[in-house]
C-alpha cells in the first residue's frame, strides 16, 4: 500500500472535495501539472490498493431540508436476513440499512435501517411504511424506532432524568472563557481531524457501542510496526490533530510508544477513553505523554452510566480516572456526560 508525492499531492487536493465544474478531475489534474488519465489511473490504483477507501458523493441533507432522523431497527429471523435487508435497503427514504450483532437478552434486534424526513412525524410514518410493506416474513418481523426502545428499557434513575449529551467540562469552559472565531489560516485544502480507532478491544459493554468490541482480541488489527508507518504517513501528510481512540485505546499494546511518537507529528494529541484503566502506573504513562485534551465518557451517576456500560461500578472507576490525572496536572480532562 505505498504511495509516492505526486499520490500524496492527489489526495491532499481533492480533502476539500470535487471542484463543482463540469470536467472536475481535469481541473484537479491541471492544477497538479498531470494529465488527466494520469490523475484517474493513480485514484483508481490507490482505490485497489486500499490506499483511498471510495470515492463518493456526500450530500448534505441537512441544506436539503431532511433535519429529522431515526434508526430503526428491526428483528429479523436470520434464514431471510439477506432477502429483508437489501429491500428495505432499496425503499428511496432509506439512507443505509446493515446487519448488527444481537445482544441477547437486552437487544434482540439484527437490522439497523436510517430514515430521514423533514420531521419527527414523517419519520414515524416513513418507519410505519416499512412495517406495511409485503415482505414475505412479515410474521417475523418486529419493529421498534431506536430511541423508544432505550426510553422503555431505562433504569428508574434514567427515566427521572433525561441526560443530555454535550462536553460538561468545555462547556463550563467555554462560558467562562470564550474562544474568539479566528480566520481560518492559509488557502490551501482543509486538513482532516483523525480520529484512529487503535483497537476494538474493550473491557466495558456498552449499549450504544459502534465498533462492536468486546474483551478479546480481534484478529486483522494493525501490528505495531503497521501502526508506525501509517502514523509517518499521517505525519508526512501533516494533519493538526489526532484523537487516539477505540474499542478502548488503553487496550492497544502500543498506545504509549505510538502515542509519543504522535506528540512530535501533529500540533493536537487527544486520547478518548472510558477511564476506568486510568490508575497507578497508567495515569503516570498518560500524564507523562503530555496529551492537549484527555475525553472520558461518562454516562449518568452511579447505577445509570453502569447500566449504558454494561459494567458495574464502572462509574466509580472512571471517576477515579478523572481524580487521578487531575493530580497528575495533565493538561485538559474533559468529561463527556
Amino acid at each position: 500500500m505505498s504511495i509516492d508525492a505526486t499520490d500524496r499531492a492527489i489526495i491532499e487536493a481533492l480533502q476539500g472535495g470535487l471542484p463543482l465544474v463540469p470536467q472536475p478531475y481535469l481541473e484537479v489534474a491541471q492544477s497538479l501539472n498531470l494529465e488527466e488519465s494520469e490523475l484517474t489511473d493513480r485514484l483508481a490504483d490507490m482505490k485497489e490498493s486500499g490506499a483511498i477507501r471510495r470515492i463518493a458523493a456526500a450530500p448534505n441533507h441537512y441544506k436539503l431540508g431532511m433535519t429529522a432522523n431515526g434508526m430503526t431497527v428491526w428483528d429479523v429471523d436470520d434464514a431471510v436476513l439477506n432477502e429483508v435487508g437489501p429491500k428495505i435497503g432499496a425503499l428511496p427514504f432509506v439512507t443505509h440499512s446493515y446487519e448488527r450483532p444481537r445482544a441477547l437478552p437486552d437487544w434482540p434486534y439484527n437490522l439497523f435501517a436510517m430514515v430521514h424526513g423533514s420531521s419527527r412525524e414523517e419519520v414515524e410514518e416513513k418507519r410505519q411504511e416499512i412495517s406495511r410493506h409485503p415482505w414475505r416474513c412479515l410474521t417475523r418481523l418486529r419493529h421498534t424506532l431506536f430511541h423508544a426502545h432505550f426510553e422503555k428499557n431505562r433504569p428508574p434513575a434514567a427515566q427521572e432524568r433525561r441526560l443530555t449529551m454535550f462536553r460538561l467540562t468545555e462547556y463550563m469552559h467555554q462560558l467562562a472563557n470564550p474562544t474568539p472565531v479566528r480566520k481560518r489560516r492559509g488557502s490551501g485544502p482543509v486538513k482532516p481531524v483523525v480520529i484512529w480507532n487503535l483497537t476494538r478491544r474493550c473491557n466495558l459493554k456498552c449499549r450504544h457501542c459502534y465498533t462492536v468490541s468486546a474483551d478479546v482480541n480481534f484478529p486483522g488489527e494493525l501490528s505495531e510496526a503497521q501502526a508506525f508507518e501509517t502514523l509517518e504517513d499521517l505525519g508526512q501528510f501533516r494533519v493538526p490533530a489526532i484523537i487516539l481512540s477505540g474499542g478502548e485505546p488503553l487496550d492497544s499494546p502500543y498506545l504509549f510508544p505510538l502515542a509519543k511518537r504522535a506528540r512530535k507529528l501533529t500540533r493536537v494529541l487527544a486520547l478518548s477513553t472510558n477511564g476506568t484503566k486510568i490508575h497507578g502506573e497508567t495515569a503516570d504513562q498518560v500524564a507523562e505523554i503530555g496529551f492537549n485534551y484527555v475525553g472520558i465518557s461518562i454516562d449518568g451517576i452511579g447505577e445509570t452510566n453502569d447500566w449504558f456500560r454494561g459494567v458495574d461500578g464502572a462509574f466509580d472507576d472512571a471517576v477515579r480516572g478523572v481524580r487521578e490525572l487531575k493530580n497528575e496536572t495533565c493538561g485538559l480532562v474533559c468529561v463527556s456526560a
